[in-house]
């Protein structure tokens, strides 16, 4: 009994760090490279799970039915009951099969998350801000140089040279600008990891150092946003200023509250956009660009 319980704990051990660098990586990478995005769930995913079942957990203690679980599953059936309509079936039940997926995966883990210790949870939690934190300043570097360090890899790899002359300019064969539009998918990953980061700064003891940390970490993401052509996470930050101080006080009842929305948003999408479309608000001048494109 003692010899498994020390094997436990020394696999323990040894997937500690790799959990804390993959938290680390997921934000920092994502941040620079947004088309890494999807890869960094499937392995935070599975770095969470196995260790779990190996200390003898089983799958239906990782996946234990409620009521957040119940929602998205019945999301998950509105998706796939749209997809039998769909110009292209098969496309519409992959995206929908892969969309089930991505909700099992993810309930699995966060189960798998409580099986962690607090030591363990503190080290991730705090690599992912320390990522997040590191990718906002690349982004703010990248904005304020016409993408310097994006142009060098573009220059120094010919596969990743762009074909056109689209968003960027071109001189005697090699990148020298690129507009700041290209970097949107970069600034929204920057508003996705603004509300974990700070709830992560928020559990840091002691008064002046919490507060140092959760301004330098907000101003690190604020500045990059608001500089941006992304009107979309600037609209974010402005609700983040509401959002933020109601999460900080009411955590639970205010998450809960934001992903029963996000559920009603998604299966109203449709009807939503159609009455905006008829009323043409895409033509309305008042609303930011990104909106009215939306609406199309």
């Amino acid at each position: 009994m003692s010899s498994a319980a020390g094997l436990n704990g020394s696999r323990s051990e040894v997937n500690r760090p790799i959990t804390s660098i993959l938290f680390f990586l997921s934000p920092l990478v994502t941040s620079a490279v947004p088309l890494l995005t999807w890869l960094f769930l499937p392995l935070i995913g599975i770095a969470l799970i196995v260790p779990a079942l190996r200390r003898g957990c089983e799958w239906r203690q990782l996946l234990p039915p409620n009521a957040a679980l119940a929602a998205f599953l019945l999301l998950a059936l509105y998706v796939f009951l749209n997809a039998t309509w769909a110009a292209d079936r098969g496309a519409a039940f992959g995206k929908a099969a892969v969309l089930l997926g991505l909700i099992l995966l993810t309930f699995t883990a966060l189960a798998a998350v409580d099986r962690l210790d607090e030591r363990h949870l503190r080290t991730s939690a705090l690599a992912f801000t320390a990522g997040a934190f590191l990718g906002a300043l690349f982004v703010l570097i990248e904005l304020l140089t016409d993408g310097v360090v994006t142009r060098m890899v573009m220059n120094s790899i010919a596969l990743l040279q762009p074909h056109s002359a689209k968003h960027v300019a071109i001189s005697q064969g090699e990148v020298t600008w690129i507009n700041r539009s290209d970097f949107n998918h970069n600034v929204a990953m920057l508003m996705f990891n603004l509300w974990p980061g700070l709830l992560v700064l928020r559990t840091i003891e002691g008064g002046v150092r919490r507060a140092v940390f959760i301004g330098a970490f907000f101003l690190s993401v604020a500045i990059p946003v608001a500089i941006s052509e992304h009107q979309s996470s600037q609209v974010a930050l402005i609700a983040s200023l509401l959002g933020l101080p109601l999460a900080f006080n009411w955590r639970k009842p205010v998450i809960r509250a934001l992903a029963a929305l996000w559920c009603l948003a998604f299966v109203l999408v449709l009807p939503v956009d159609f009455l905006v479309y008829k009323a043409e608000l895409h033509m309305a001048p008042w609303l930011p660009k990104s909106f009215r494109a939306r609406v199309i």
